[in-house]
Order: C-alpha cells, then sequence, then structure tokens
C-alpha cells in the first residue's frame, strides 16, 4: 500500500534564517545544474549532430527548467530538485546515432528533436500513468546487478561522448589518433579537469567545490591562450570553445514544420531502443529515489514522485526538451547540506537556467570545451569507479559478475544485447535461486497436529499413538520444473517412516502455493506410481486451475485410488483421522451413555454416579444455542449425543468456525474454572443431548461430595495438559 500522499506546499516568502540557506542552495545547483544540462545537451549532439551544437545547449538549458520548475513544486519533498540525466542523455545519444544514420541531411535536425520530444513525452505519460494507479512498486523488480550493469554501461558511454564533445569527433578512433598532438591538446585539458574533480572529492566534500572547479578553471584556460598566444577565433578553428556557433544558438520551442520534417518511419522503426531507454531510466529513477531516502533519512512516496516525474517530462518533451528526473547528488546537497528545505530551491535553479537560456548565449559560444567535457568525463569515471571497482568489495562475486558482464557487453555491442543479456542473467539468477528455496514449508505428523474436532479422550489417545500415520507437507512458493525433483524426494522420505499394515496418509496442502506449471504436473504423476496401497496422498487448498491443470495431464481420476481431495487442511485431517479411526473395532458402536464416558475418564468410576447428580439434562435441537460469545461461564456442559460447532464472530458480524465436539466431550471448562466470559459461541449442527454443570452445582458438589470434585479436576486438568503438550509439540515442528 502506497504511503500517504503529502500535498504539495504552496510557495511563501521564508524568514531571512532560512532564506539565506535557500537562496545559497538554489544559486550552488543553479550553477551546478546549468553546467550540466550545457553538458548533455552537448554530449547528446555530438557526432551526427555537431552541426547543429548551439539547438542541443538550449535544449539542455530548457531542460534544466522545465524539469527543475515542475519538480520543485510536484515533489512529496520539499527542495527536492530536478536535474537532466546522464543515464537517459546518454541512451538517447546512442538512440539518435542509430536512427540518424539513414536520414538526409536536411532531416538530420527535425529527426532528431522529433525523437528527443518523443521520448521525453513517452517517459512523462508511463511515469504519470504508473503514479496515478499506483503501481511505483513494479520497477522494483528489476535486479540490483542488471541495473548496477547498466548503469556501469552508462559511464562507459559519457566518458566516450566526453571525448567525442570535446575532439569534434564522429566516433571513437583509433588510440594512435587521440595521442596526435592537435587531438591531444583537445582533450587532455578535460581530463586533468576530470581527474582533478575526483580527486579532491576523496578528500572536500564541500557544496562549493564544482563551482569553485569550474570558475578557477576557466581564467586558467584563459590565462593558458594569453600565454600561448593564442586569440579566441584561433581557440575556436582549434576546436577549443564551443563556439563559434551557425545560426541562431538559443533554445525554440517545438514547431509544426520540425515535426512535419522528421523521419518518423526511422524514429518508430527503433520502438525497441526507445523502450529500453524508458526501462533503464525509469529503473535509474529509483535508485535515485531510494538512495535519497537513505541519505536524507525522508520517506517519499514513489508514485507522487512518479507523477511528478511525469509531469516534469511532459513539459520538457512539449518544448523537444531532454529527460529529466529527482537529482541525486543536487538534492542531498541543497537539502541535506546546506539544509535548504523549500520549493524555492528549485526555483531558483529554474531562474538560473532561464537567465542562462535567454543571455548566455553569446557566453556560452566563448566557453571551453574542457569544462563540459570534463564534467561528462568526471560523471562517468564516477560510474565505472563505482560499479566496476568499488562495488567488487561490495556484492557478491556472482552480482559484481554480472554487472560486469552486462557493462563490457553494453559498451562492446550495444544497448539491445545488454538487455537481452540482461534479462537472461535475471531470468536464470531467479531460476537458480528460487530452486533452493525449500519447497516444504512445514512436515508436520497427525502427533503434533490435529483436527478441529473435539474427541472422546479414549479416541484422541488412540489417534495419538496412530499420528505417525499422518504425515503433512504444508507446500509453498511456484511449483516448476526446478523444483519438481524436489518436490518428489520430499514426498517420497516419509514414506519409508509409514507402518505398512496400517492405513498411510500423505497429505500435501497447497494454501501457500502461488502457481504450479505442467512440468510439476509430472512430479504428482511420478508420486502416484511411487504410491503403494495402502498408501492415499490427501490434496488440500487445490485451488481449481491446479486441479484442471492436473486432470489434464491424467494425474487425477474420478475414482482416484491414491488422490483424494479436500477443501483445506483441517477438512483433510478430519478424513485422515476418520480413517484410521475406522480401523477399530470399539469405534464401530455409535451410542455411548455419558456415564461409559466419565467412567473411563474419573480415575474412580465409583464416583460416576455421585456427579451425575449434580448435572442438569438438556435435549437440544439442532441449530440451538448453547452458549454466546461473551456471555457469563456459568455453565460447563458435557455432550452425550449429537454435534456441537464453536464460532467467533469477526468484527463484521460473520461467524468463523472454531472447533467440532463429538460425543464423549467436555464444552467450556476453561471459561467456567477461570471464571472469565464465554470466548466463542457454541450451536448444535444436529439434535444433542448435553448435560449442563452449573457453578452453584459445582460448589455444592465442592461442599458435599469433594471427592467426587476433586476427581473431576483431576480429569479436566489431565485433558488440557494433553492438549497443551499437543501445541507445543505442533509449534516445536513449525519453528524446528
Amino acid at each position: 500500500m502506497s504511503p500517504p500522499l503529502r500535498r504539495p506546499r504552496s510557495l511563501s516568502f521564508a524568514p531571512l534564517a532560512q532564506g539565506v540557506p535557500i537562496g545559497l542552495a538554489g544559486v550552488i545547483n543553479g550553477v551546478i545544474e546549468v553546467s550540466f544540462g550545457l553538458t548533455l545537451g552537448a554530449i547528446v549532439f555530438s557526432g551526427p549532430l555537431s552541426d547543429h551544437l548551439p539547438v542541443g545547449l538550449g535544449l539542455g538549458l530548457f531542460s534544466t527548467i522545465a524539469v527543475a520548475a515542475v519538480i520543485a513544486l510536484t515533489s512529496s519533498l520539499r527542495g527536492m530538485i530536478g536535474s537532466v540525466q546522464d543515464v537517459s542523455a546518454i541512451l538517447l545519444a546512442l538512440v539518435l546515432d542509430t536512427v540518424l544514420a539513414e536520414a538526409a541531411p536536411t532531416e538530420v535536425l527535425p529527426t532528431a528533436i522529433a525523437a528527443i520530444a518523443l521520448t521525453t513525452l513517452s517517459l512523462g505519460l508511463v511515469s504519470l500513468l504508473l503514479g496515478c494507479f499506483n503501481l511505483g512498486s513494479v520497477i522494483r523488480f528489476v535486479p540490483f546487478p542488471v541495473i548496477g550493469g547498466f548503469l556501469g554501461g552508462t559511464g562507459w558511454f559519457l566518458v566516450l561522448g566526453s571525448l567525442l564533445l570535446m575532439t569534434g569527433l564522429p566516433s571513437l578512433p583509433e588510440p594512435a589518433v587521440l595521442l596526435q598532438p592537435l587531438i591531444l591538446v583537445q582533450w587532455l585539458p578535460g581530463l586533468i579537469f576530470a581527474v582533478t574533480h575526483r580527486l579532491l572529492l576523496t578528500r572536500f566534500c564541500h557544496p562549493l567545490l564544482l563551482p569553485s572547479l569550474i570558475f578557477g578553471a576557466l581564467p586558467l584556460f584563459y590565462l593558458g591562450l594569453g600565454l600561448s598566444g593564442t586569440s579566441l577565433a584561433q581557440a575556436g578553428d582549434l576546436g577549443l570553445l564551443l563556439g563559434p556557433f551557425a545560426g541562431d544558438g538559443r533554445w525554440h520551442p517545438l514547431q509544426i514544420t520540425t515535426m512535419t520534417g522528421a523521419r518518423w518511419d526511422l524514429i518508430l522503426g527503433h520502438w525497441q531502443s526507445i523502450g529500453v531507454l524508458l526501462a533503464v531510466t525509469l529503473m535509474a529513477m529509483l535508485l535515485n529515489i531510494s538512495s535519497l531516502e537513505v541519505v536524507l533519512g525522508e520517506e517519499m512516496n514513489l508514485n507522487q514522485e512518479l507523477r511528478a516525474t511525469g509531469l516534469a517530462n511532459l513539459v520538457s518533451g512539449l518544448g523537444g526538451g531532454l529527460a529529466g528526473f529527482q537529482g541525486l547528488g543536487s538534492s542531498a546537497l541543497g537539502y541535506g547540506a546546506i539544509r535548504g528545505r523549500s520549493r524555492w530551491v528549485g526555483i531558483l535553479v529554474a531562474l538560473c537556467g532561464a537567465l542562462a537560456l535567454v543571455f548566455g548565449a553569446d557566453i556560452v559560444a566563448q566557453a571551453p570545451r574542457l569544462v563540459l567535457g570534463g564534467l561528462g568525463l568526471s560523471l562517468g569515471i564516477s560510474f565505472l569507479l563505482e560499479w566496476l571497482w568499488q562495488a567488487r568489495s561490495k556484492l557478491p562475486w556472482m552480482d559484481y559478475g554480472i554487472v560486469v558482464v552486462i557493462t563490457v557487453t553494453m559498451a562492446t555491442l550495444g544497448v539491445l544485447p545488454a538487455v537481452g543479456l540482461g534479462l537472461a542473467i535475471s531470468i536464470v539468477t531467479f531460476l537458480i535461486n528460487y530452486s533452493r528455496i525449500n519447497v516444504v514449508r512445514y512436515r508436520l505428523s497427525g502427533q503434533t497436529q490435529s483436527s478441529s474436532v473435539n474427541r472422546p479422550p479414549n479416541q484422541q489417545r488412540a489417534l495419538q499413538a496412530m499420528g505417525q500415520q499422518i504425515q503433512i507437507l504444508r507446500l509453498q512458493g511456484y511449483l516448476f520444473f526446478g523444483t519438481a525433483n524436489q518436490l518428489v524426494a520430499q514426498v517420497k522420505q516419509p514414506m519409508q517412516a509409514l507402518e505398512p499394515d496400517m492405513p498411510q496418509f500423505i497429505l500435501l496442502d497447497f494454501e501457500q502455493v502461488i502457481g504450479m506449471d505442467s512440468s510439476s504436473a509430472y512430479s504428482f504423476i511420478k508420486l502416484k506410481q511411487a504410491a503403494q496401497p495402502p498408501l492415499r496422498l490427501v490434496l488440500t487448498h487445490l485451488r481449481p486451475d491446479f486441479k484442471d491443470l492436473l486432470t489434464r495431464q491424467g494425474c487425477l481420476e474420478p475414482e482416484d485410488p491414491v488422490y483424494h481431495l479436500e477443501p483445506d487442511l483441517d477438512h483433510g485431517l478430519q478424513w485422515c483421522e476418520e480413517q484410521l479411526l475406522g480401523t477399530l473395532s470399539w469405534r464401530r458402536r455409535r451410542y455411548v451413555p455419558l456415564p461409559l464416558h466419565l467412567q473411563k475418564l474419573f480415575t474412580d468410576p465409583d464416583q460416576v454416579p455421585v456427579f451425575m447428580e449434580y448435572l442438569e439434562k438438556r435435549q437440544l435441537p439442532a441449530e440451538a444455542m448453547v452458549f454466546d460469545q461473551g456471555q457469563p461461564a456459568t455453565q460447563l456442559f458435557f455432550l452425550e449425543s449429537g454435534q456441537i460447532q464453536t464460532f467467533s464472530t469477526l468484527p463484521g458480524g460473520e461467524p468463523l468456525p472454531e472447533r467440532t465436539y463429538q460425543p464423549g466431550t467436555i464444552l467450556g471448562a476453561t471459561a467456567f474454572f477461570s471464571e472469565t466470559p464465554y470466548g466463542v459461541a457454541a450451536k448444535t449442527q444436529q439434535p444433542s443431548l448435553v448435560y449442563g454443570l452449573s457453578r452453584d452445582r459445582w460448589q455444592a458438589m465442592i461442599t458435599d461430595h469433594p471427592k467426587a470434585a476433586a476427581i473431576f479436576q483431576q480429569t479436566i486438568i489431565a485433558q488440557i495438559s494433553e492438549n497443551l503438550l499437543r501445541t507445543t509439540a505442533s509449534l516445536k515442528s513449525l519453528l524446528g
């Protein structure tokens, strides 16, 4: 069940004491998010889209504005910062590489913008629907190592995209090309920037670290140009600057001409890749939210965060923008470190993006590629370090191997093969791990668990002596080919302990079984072949679809000599007990007067006539109430003939059957002697003859015939002790 929704609070002006951390968090994160937005926009528009780099930078800034503003206003956490995300941007760049390979030069830009808008809008719609229908938990079922493998592969593509951004090359060249002086000077400063950033992060974790590094790198870059005598125009020709840009470098909203000029056939022809992008992005969002809950110590509403992500991406997609969701680092920085816990933080981030979008085109053109490329390299290196190096000491070797294999597959063969491999590994791993779960949840016998029927003490003792002839196996989980052999072996095992000259029963309870396949049905055929008379296999809680499957496979027959079906475990136990009692000669006598029952219970049978003088005889019709739940226990009752059912009343008023009492049993003794109200109600199921012992008559017996009273008390204590011992043995079997 989803946690209660937190209605987003309206924006309100905070006092100065709160305004300082809010403003600091907004401005610092604004600079960082603008930088990341530019970096990811530039990476997406590298390679075949490098001629349209200013459009990519504009889209990156617009996306920063849209995602930050909408998530700030709709998130369940005040102070949450939405970010344009590297995972989706890198996967989008890979999709665009394949989509645009067949597009004509005039179709490249409109097709790219249409593809970007489609993926972002699709992510927004899927997230919104998942959140509206409270299906956020669906995306939690992806194995963690598979997610780690995709994030490791994303780190590789971040490194690759950053190198292409800094060098302007359409694809990764041979290592010798990267070492050429002209190319080396383009990417080596960015690598130094990235390594410096990573090294400083290991020693310092200050919110001003990244902004200081960015603003420190800029003057050093221009100082280097001045000392080397390189003008800005020459630096642009050398590929060291983002500009000069051809045409208008500002962002423009989606236009009809852009949509009509796109190659939709190429876009829709890669729907599988777009589907992978959506799935991986949703998983990455889940990781961010789960990590934020741990880092910030706040519980967030996953479905509300999905709705916030959906709305943010719908707004971004309508403007042709990139996908984004809740930022882990930025939100942890603003909410946790700086303590800017207001929706104004995200609004300030969006305002910083708006300022850069409106006034920063000419400034951005003069920005060095090493800063944006270095940021991308730093991100990529952090992903690779986390999943290919640090994970080896945190994950089991099997999980770590899966991460490495998926990362390498994604880097060498592409995203789709990595998805297929990830799914295959997930399925195989699940089957192996699930088949290790014991299909038998509990193993009991008739000695440790009996039915809800209260029988006369002599029958109870007989059943206790023959209890090993009833073996109870409570099954669990999903029965499939991985657990089929285990099931056969575990059911055959108790067959060896059964007495061959007496009725034998193995009771298989399906109450905790959630499903079964056709291969498991063959296991029951094997069991049927292995069962030798007088063994009967009793199936309880067998769902109709399970029964249909076993029937279609030829396992169950109309008059089956081996399998016997009962609706639930209690009825199964009752049937087995009746079969065992049917073998006893003395059980055949149907009616036994109450004095004869008492003579078998009392240690001194001579006291029975004395005891009977204090009992009141009552002939009750069927469906007559003997006593009600909560009624003062003024009497206890002896059942001579007929049958009585006890039941409790649920809060809704529905009766819940408890136990069935047969002739020769006692009702209400515990409540009578503890002087508490009856815990259950009792009703006759057929015409019954009962004897009642009232409290007044009991007190009179204690006074006038103390020996009879003492013997009866000993009888009650003995019965309660037997029941307690049986319950204890049953609990030990369950816990052992």
